[in-house]
C-alpha cells in the first residue's frame, strides 16, 4: 500500500484527546457534527464502530454529517456525500468511483480507489464507555483540508 492509501494517524507529538459523549448516546444518534480543536468533524457509528472525519466532503465541501452509509459489494462501508454522491471509505478516507465504460462492452461492476482524499481522525471508546477523538497529524495534506478552516463560498448570481 502506498502512502497515498494509508489512513491518517493521530498526531503523537501533540496528541490531545477530546471527549465527545457517551458511547450509548453517540451510537443511538448514529451521526453527529462536532467541533474539535477548532476543526469541524463528523462522527459516525456503524456496525459497532465509531469513525471520525472532516465534516466537509473533499470534492466540493458537502456536509458529510447529512450523508448516508452504504456498503460496496466487497463490504467496504462508504459514506455518501449528499451533494454529489461521492463515496468515501468510512474507515480509510479513500475516495471510490466506478470506472466509466466507453467501449460498449458490458459495464464493469467493480469500484476503484482514488486513494485517501478525506482526512480521518482517531476515535477511541474508553473503559467508562466515553468516546474521545484525537485530530490526525495534519502534516500530510488531504483534499478535504481546503474546507476545514473556512466556510464554502455561496454562489452569487448577477
Amino acid at each position: 500500500m502506498t502512502s497515498e492509501h494509508q489512513a491518517d494517524q493521530p498526531s503523537h507529538d501533540s496528541q490531545t484527546w477530546h471527549h465527545l459523549g457517551s458511547a450509548t448516546e453517540l451510537a443511538s444518534a448514529r451521526k453527529k457534527r462536532v467541533c474539535v480543536g477548532g476543526r469541524d468533524i463528523a462522527v459516525f457509528h456503524h456496525k459497532g464502530q465509531f469513525y471520525a472525519l472532516d465534516w466537509r466532503c473533499y470534492h466540493a465541501g458537502g456536509p458529510l454529517h447529512q450523508g448516508d452509509i452504504e456498503e460496496l459489494p466487497d463490504g467496504t462501508a462508504c459514506l455518501i456525500c449528499p451533494w454529489h454522491g461521492y463515496r468515501i471509505g468510512l474507515a480509510s478516507g479513500e475516495g471510490f468511483y466506478r470506472p466509466a465504460n466507453l467501449t460498449g462492452s458490458a459495464p464493469t461492476s467493480g469500484w476503484c480507489s482514488k486513494g485517501v482524499r478525506q482526512r480521518m481522525h482517531h476515535v477511541e471508546v474508553r473503559p467508562d464507555e466515553s468516546v474521545h477523538v484525537a485530530l490526525s497529524d495534519l502534516k500530510s495534506p488531504r483534499e478535504s483540508d481546503r474546507y476545514a478552516s473556512r466556510k464554502p463560498k455561496k454562489a452569487t448570481f448577477k
